[in-house]
């Protein structure tokens, strides 16, 4: 595979997101002393303002001082615990997040189980103050960040505010109260927080206020920008002088300055500041100020209203900083105005600039036909007007509503298109961040619009199939804790949780289904111990063992539904099971430490490791149950003789914590687990680490060899199950498809499908015999030229092999078609056919080729050009040929009898590309000097010049409906064209130049290739970027769709292929 060089170098400015804590952008205000010292005097504070503020950042930078301080600090962010849980699930993700950040997260889970009859906010709070308080002998200070999530959760959250201040008030009883401290952060009013004045625990705290940057601490910006000191320091006062010190306005401003070594006057840092802000362009496509405008229009409040007050604010009317009302507190979580002296402001230039009074006017809803309607009533009671007169203002009147009507039915129009585009890129996030209920989610809510108005595109069906590749899904009640087939192959095995409210009644629930009719076969309930989680099947899957009431755990059969045996002798929690191979003997691990060997048919134990000092994480034997390894919560795994109980040498890692760990079915090799999510291999004998296996992001809780030995699967907190080539190490492939940590998956004994289980109470199972497609043939491939799609939906691609030879694949067998006799050092493009019968190359050597698909025979050479030929497409039906070259001509070829039929001539410079409209009656050229040149095919004369483009034009496309042209060059720009008046639609923007494009099948979308490898997925009628899919390392040679648009593939000079296949609706199901 071709190396790449990546320049990780971090910019100097930050926009969007949280800075690191030593970002050498950061600009400190006020408010960081003012947070720190309150903190450190253990008070309570909270930070409540509008968005892209710098909030986080400063939580971050301030965690950052306390810990060098000595203070205990754990940094919470509420929406990483999700919102469609329930009152338990949210405040056991809250106990769950503080450990992750101490390092206590077993301790605090396990206090959170064993106390099931406190309240969640109770136990909540309670744990803090047992477990967390102790580690931390000076203070501890628990930030919260977005905490305005709280706002989307089903159930109120007062009592979690609640809580907070009674952590103060028993300050007065408990002085160990005085050392845990919080900071909440988000926006949101106190109000909109918690309603109960006499509970809230904002009245008693301190409000940190953010402001803008002034021009004193903004200088340290002047760094980054690359002048000399003086000059810089001028450059920052004109960007404050736009932005007024926002600081996403500012960092964003001062980083587009420091790109362009051109901006040296203040007239260049305004004409920068027009283009990122305050063009048309730029306002659709901020994320700051399109965040301003939905809060603004999308709030649940009287919209009018607020827009006036706005509009009384911008025409420098005196109003009021009232918190308590609702409409002042919209305008300044907006961030739109700030408070000066007691009084609303509009914050900076930019804003003023973007929303002003024409923009008021146009969102104002109703406006002028409530103020028409209003003048009529007046006048009517006033005097008696004339009946005609009357007549015609009431008609006037309804044409002024049905035009108003127009217009808001024209802006609701605009904000449901706003909000799919938002949330098609919010889709790419929480993909990427495997929170695939999230992605269900918001999915589903474009699925149906109550106008019938559909906006879903490629993007919205590949994200779609992305969440529903499994071919089996099972809905249940409860958090799954274990899953496995039974030995025929058709059956399903799964231990549930069931959680009661009286402590001592909790159990597992016991399921078997058949996977053929989809049903419930059997089922039966257990008692459950306090652990909690602990459902082992054994290997044949015959039983199941499971951690019972009063530290005991009992065995069952799992068919029956009958308990086989009870296992007792543990006086704590029990806190691992584990099976031998030959089902004959169970290890069991409690939280003293205390390590039990159990003969199953006798029920004799004895213990083979007593160490109060450490309770006992996981247990694992051998396959050839001579071994047994154990974890605690050291950087050990030790390893036991089972026949003599003597502990031998252990395995010793100087890293993370070691979490569990594994033997590989030849016995040789043991899989341990980390804290960190590291995987590593280690050799039996030796006690080295000989490979380490790195991409999972957290706890690996389940892991599960496929029956050939060739795979390994591990599923894990992060919500994913990686597939890891074991003859590599290599990671093969990962499944997102749970919205919450992965708790267990299991082989069927064929190998053919793989099940996994989750806590967001799903059964998911996946089947391994899918072709993967591309299939790509071992010979290394240095570039792909051309691909298309057959009728049957099968991918053919024409390439260059490492060997410079040129060769025709089908990819979706895997096969390989022809050996083109030409020689692959020779070639510059190449182009399908629209039937896919033949392929035309072109090259250095001054030569068009043609040859028969698939048998790669060829059929006639073209000779005319007098230099390189940059590139050949054929027209709609197949019978003409367009190329063009470095000779700067272009030539019109009869495919059949390989008759040159004409050059198409102009003054301008004709060269890389050419295309045919689909009516086969128009060709459009891309020239060197930016401008595009539509032709008439018939008559080989130009119609009319398409010009914008400052460098070369190097992609262009006509629509399917020949209506529209888009072109793409060096100048970093695409463009939409009208055909027929050659005027300039829009502008997209690229963030490099653009290679290949193509419409999708409706002309909804335009999908680009890039010279630096990504694929994006634009939306035509508004110019938004809808998704990027970066899959190649070298510039992009070809993007195809099939017919019906729902496969894209797409090839690269860098040797790679990639396809993504959608699907219409839910993907086809299939029993095992």
């Amino acid at each position: 595979m071709k190396s790449v060089e990546i320049d990780f170098t971090p910019r100097f400015y930050v926009v969007g997101g949280t800075m690191r804590h030593d970002a050498p952008s950061y600009v400190e205000r006020s408010a960081d002393n003012e947070l720190f010292d309150a903190l450190m005097r253990g008070e309570f504070c909270f930070v409540l303002t509008a968005r892209q503020m710098g909030k986080s950042s400063l939580m971050t930078r301030t965690a950052a001082r306390l810990r060098d301080a000595g203070i205990g600090v754990a940094v919470l962010d509420l929406t990483s615990i999700g919102q469609n849980l329930t009152v338990e699930q949210w405040y056991g993700g809250l106990l769950v997040q503080i450990g992750q950040r101490t390092g206590l997260e077993d301790e605090l889970i396990e206090f959170w189980t064993s106390h099931p009859l406190i309240g969640p906010m109770q136990r909540c709070m309670s744990a803090i103050q047992t477990i967390l308080l102790p580690r931390y002998p000076e203070r501890l200070a628990i930030f919260v960040d977005e905490i305005d999530a709280v706002r989307s959760l089903p159930f109120s959250t007062d009592e979690f505010f609640a809580g907070i201040r009674e952590c103060y008030n028993k300050r007065s009883e408990n002085a160990e109260m005085e050392r845990v401290t919080f900071c909440l952060s988000g926006v949101a009013t106190p109000s909109d927080l918690i309603r109960d004045t006499r509970t809230t625990p904002f009245n008693i705290g301190r409000r940190i206020e953010l402001h803008d940057f002034t021009e004193k601490e903004a200088a340290l910006l002047g760094r980054g920008l690359g002048r000399e000191e003086k000059q810089g320091a001028a450059i920052i006062k004109r960007v404050l002088y736009w932005t007024g010190g926002h600081p996403y306005l500012t960092q964003r401003l001062c980083q587009a300055v420091a790109e362009d070594g051109s901006v040296e006057r203040d007239s260049d840092v305004d004409n920068m500041c027009e283009e990122l802000f305050l063009s048309r362009r730029a306002q659709e496509r901020d994320d700051n100020l399109l965040f301003v405008r939905e809060r603004l229009l999308r709030s649940d409040v009287d919209i009018t209203g607020l827009l006036e007050i706005y509009a009384g604010v911008r025409s420098h009317k005196a109003v009021r900083d009232n918190e308590s009302n609702p409409l002042v507190s919209i305008l300044r979580l907006s961030g739109i105005t700030r408070s000066e002296a007691g009084e609303l402001k509009v914050r900076n230039r930019i804003y003023a600039r973007v929303f002003d009074e024409s923009w008021i006017r146009a969102n104002m809803p109703d406006a002028e036909v409530r103020r028409q309607r209003a003048a009529f009533r007046r006048g009517v009671w006033r005097t008696a007007i004339a009946s005609a007169l009357i007549l015609a203002l009431v008609g006037w009147l309804a044409m002024t509503a049905i035009k108003q009507r127009n217009r808001a039915e024209r802006q609701a129009e605009d904000y449901r298109d706003l909000l799919y585009y938002a949330d098609m890129k919010l889709v790419q996030q929480e993909w990427e961040n495997a929170h695939v209920d999230r992605v269900e989610e918001i999915l589903k809510r474009h699925i149906s619009e109550t106008d019938g108005k559909d906006l879903r595109g490629f993007e919205w069906y590949w994200f779609w199939t992305l969440a529903h590749g499994e071919a089996i899904r099972l809905e249940e009640d409860f958090q799954v804790a274990s899953v496995t087939f039974l030995s025929d192959g058709k059956t399903l095995a799964a231990g549930e949780v069931l959680r009661a409210k009286a402590e001592g009644n909790d159990e597992y629930l016991i399921k078997l289904y058949d996977l053929i009719s989809r049903r419930d076969v059997f089922s039966f309930r257990v008692p459950a111990g306090r652990n909690f989680d602990l459902v082992i099947f054994s290997p044949d899957s015959q039983m199941v063992a499971v951690d019972a009431p009063d530290n005991a755990v009992t065995l069952w059969d799992v068919r029956a539904g009958r308990q086989v045996g009870v296992f007792e002798g543990h006086a704590s929690t029990i806190r691992t099971i584990a099976f031998s191979r030959d089902g004959e003997r169970l290890a069991t691990g409690d939280l003293d430490g205390v390590v039990r060997l159990w003969d199953i048919k006798s029920r004799e134990s004895r213990i083979i490791l007593n160490d109060s000092q450490r309770w006992i994480r996981w247990a694992a034997f051998s396959p050839d149950g001579r071994l047994l390894v154990t974890t605690d919560e050291s950087h050990l795994v030790r390893v036991w003789d089972v026949a003599s109980g003597r502990e031998l040498r252990p395995f010793a890692n100087n890293g993370s914590a070691l979490v569990r760990a594994w033997f590989f079915p030849d016995g040789n090799r043991l899989l341990t687990t980390s804290i960190d999510g590291r995987l590593h291999i280690w050799d039996v004998r030796t006690k080295r680490i000989v490979a380490t296996l790195t991409g999972h992001t957290g706890h690996t809780t389940s892991i599960s060899f496929s029956p050939d030995r060739k795979l390994l699967a591990t599923a894990n907190y992060d919500r994913t199950v990686k597939l890891w080539d074991l003859a590599t190490g290599k990671d093969y492939s990962t499944i997102r498809g749970h919205g919450s940590a992965v708790r267990s998956l299991a082989w069927s004994a064929d190998g053919k499908y793989l099940v996994t289980a989750s806590t967001d109470t799903t059964i998911k199972i996946w089947d391994m015999t899918h072709r993967r497609e591309p299939i790509i043939r071992t010979e290394p491939v240095k570039s792909y030229l051309a691909t298309t799609f057959t009728t049957d939906d099968e991918l053919i691609g024409f390439g260059i092999t490492k060997g410079l030879q040129a060769k025709l694949w089908n990819l979706s067998t895997g096969k390989e078609l022809a050996n083109i006799e030409e020689a692959g050092d020779k070639l510059l493009c190449a182009a399908f056919s629209r039937d896919n019968r033949h392929l035309a190359t072109g090259g250095i050597n001054n030569l068009i080729k043609l040859w028969e698909v698939p048998t790669g025979k060829l059929i006639r050479t073209f000779n005319g050009h007098t230099d390189y030929i940059y590139g050949v497409a054929f027209s709609p039906d197949n019978k003409l040929l367009i190329s063009g070259g470095k000779d700067r001509a272009l030539i019109l070829w009869e495919v059949d009898s390989g008759r040159r039929l004409g050059s198409l001539k102009d003054e301008v410079d004709n060269s890389y590309r050419a295309v045919f409209s689909d009516d086969g009656k128009m060709i459009a050229s891309a020239c060197r000097d930016g401008s595009v040149i539509l032709w008439d095919v018939a008559t080989r004369t130009t119609l009319r010049p398409f010009v914008g483009h400052t460098n070369t034009v190097t992609a262009i496309a006509f629509s399917h409906d020949g209506r529209r042209l888009v072109t793409g060059g060096q100048d970093n720009t695409v463009r939409l064209w009208d055909v027929a008046t050659g005027r300039e639609l829009r502008m997209l923007g690229q963030s490099d130049y653009v290679q290949r494009m193509v419409f999708t099948p409706d002309d909804r979308r335009l999908i680009t290739g890039g010279v630096e490898g990504s694929i994006k997925l634009w939306d035509l009628n508004t110019g938004q970027e809808l998704m990027t899919l970066k899959s190649h390392a070298g510039e992009v040679t070809s993007v195809t769709l099939s017919t019906d648009g729902l496969s894209l593939a797409s090839s690269s000079t860098d040797g790679t292929l990639r396809l993504w296949r959608a699907e219409t609706a839910h993907p086809f199901e299939k029993s095992p």
